[in-house]
């Protein structure tokens, strides 16, 4: 019963608002979070500045384990942003809020939040060699989102500021990680794309765990980069089916 009064919500606002984008508003709607999945049969919006093409994520997104978590026991959503190969002038801040990360798991496929807020975050190269981190050229806090500066070419890589959270027990049936972000300086004369910002998860052995080569972490998914525009718009990034989105969007836990 639960899965017909699901099959036929999704269909009804598919048919209301098929093709809708990604919109800027304080609540993201069921169509947006639906097109996350719709993400994993196309092509990155751009190419990221950087990322070499030998890449297996280079031109794509990317399930890695997916909902299988194997023997681990903590999790966490991120994100990384990219210049856009081609962008002409200098896009200025990259601003980003409501990062949010939730877990669907057990018999039940019972949704819970796992993380909220704050971002923290380092540039990297965007090959990720040797995983070594500098700080990035502006980072800041202010009217509720956070403001970013990073060098062309390079990743600005960044994940919740409270830190990885224990997964609850139990097999996974999905994760959900979103955030919406803007460049305000699209608007003046930048052309090219600008910034691409792509959201993911990894599992983790434990909350504490350093980070050892992949052997105490291994990847959930790494989502399609998107372009970033002048105006707040929703990015995101699900391994959870489209019933069960439905049931996330209807379920309370996102408004909490």
């Amino acid at each position: 019963m639960r899965l017909i009064r699901t099959t036929l919500r999704l269909l009804l606002l598919y048919v209301l608002s098929s093709g809708a984008a990604f919109s800027s508003q304080s609540a993201i709607t069921l169509t947006e979070l639906l097109e996350l999945n719709h993400d994993f049969h196309r092509r990155h919006e751009s190419s990221a500045l950087g990322v070499p093409r030998s890449f297996d994520w280079a031109d794509s997104p990317k399930v890695e384990a997916g909902n299988d978590r194997g023997g681990f026991s903590a999790a966490t959503g991120w994100g990384h942003a990219f210049w856009s190969v081609g962008t002409v002038g200098n896009p200025g801040d990259l601003e980003i809020r409501n990062f949010q990360t939730y877990i669907c798991h057990g018999v039940e496929r019972k949704w819970v939040q796992l993380q909220k807020g704050r971002i923290e975050g380092a540039e990297f190269r965007a090959d990720y060699k040797n995983n070594a981190a500098t700080k990035p050229m502006k980072f800041l806090h202010q009217n509720g989102f956070d403001a970013v500066v990073f060098q062309a070419g390079r990743s600005f890589h960044f994940w919740p500021a409270s830190g990885r959270k224990k997964m609850p027990a139990g097999t996974i049936c999905g994760f959900v990680v979103i955030l919406e972000a803007r460049s305000p300086g699209m608007a003046s004369g930048v052309t090219g794309g600008g910034y691409l910002i792509g959201l993911g998860a990894d599992y983790w052995v434990s909350v504490t765990a350093s980070w050892d080569s992949y052997k105490t972490n291994k990847g959930v998914s790494l989502g399609r980069l998107k372009l970033v525009g002048k105006d707040w718009e929703w990015f995101g990034m699900s391994t959870a089916a489209d019933e069960d989105l439905a049931e996330l969007h209807s379920s309370g836990v996102l408004w909490e």
